[in-house]
Parts: structure tokens; sequence; C-alpha cells
């Protein structure tokens, strides 16, 4: 299998593509897309654009995964 390279474009695409077909949560759809393309996890957060860490946040939130300060998603 030839190395893909992913960019932020490409990669948002893969998964707002997945959010659409497959009608999965955008959690799940970035964790299905990296599975796919054999991307590692630590490289998401460099990948996702603004749109996508917005929506992420909302499902977080609604998943009581974020921290109470100050409730936003942060990447390490």
């Amino acid at each position: 299998m030839a190395l893909d390279i992913f960019t932020r474009d490409r990669f948002s695409e893969g998964v707002e593509k997945l959010v659409s077909q497959k009608h999965v949560s955008y959690i799940d759809a970035i964790l299905i897309f990296c599975e796919e393309n054999e991307i590692e996890l630590d490289r998401v957060p460099k990948l996702i654009n603004k749109k996508i860490k917005s929506t992420l946040e909302g499902e977080a939130s609604d998943l009581n995964m974020l921290k109470e300060k100050g409730n936003k998603l942060e990447f390490e």
C-alpha cells in the first residue's frame, strides 16, 4: 500500500464523508477514518479543522467528557 499523506483538508473531507454516509458521530468518524487509513491518533490534533473541532467540543460536552475548567476541547 502506498504511503498516503493526509492534509487537514483531505482528513476533514474524509471525516465529513463518513459522518454523512454512515450516520455516525464525529468522534466515531475520526476513529473509523484513522483505523481505515492507518493514521496514528496522536496525529489527529494537527489534522482537524476548526469546524470539526467545534463539533467535537459539542459532542464531548453532551457526553460529559470535558473537564469543568473552561469546557473546551484541548489537545496535548
